[in-house]
């Protein structure tokens, strides 16, 4: 495996701890559907992580030449993603009992 296949996987593995953790967020706090949370999150930071790719790389494809520069991208979106997403939640009302 050459580092660019490593560095994308690099990339999903974050943005899958995001969306993982945005789950558990809803599930725990909120009392929604976690897995629902957790599979819309990844499925929005998806195409997230390739516009920013395709945007960056057009300038500076120099960036992805190795695993460090696929981590940080992955990272970032991740990161953006999860505190999107914590807003998002906070602003939820608890279901009634």
């Amino acid at each position: 495996m050459d580092n660019t296949t490593t560095g994308f996987l690099w990339s999903l593995a974050f943005i899958t701890i995001a969306a993982a953790w945005a789950g558990w967020l809803a599930q725990g706090w909120k009392r929604r559907n976690g897995i629902a949370w957790g599979a819309g999150t990844f499925i929005v930071l998806s195409p997230l992580l390739f516009y920013v790719y395709a945007t960056t790389a057009e300038h500076g494809p120099e960036l992805y030449k190795d695993v460090t520069g696929w981590a940080v991208l992955g990272f970032m979106v991740a990161l953006t993603g999860a505190i999107v997403m914590l807003i998002a939640i906070a602003a939820l009302p608890k279901p009634k009992q």
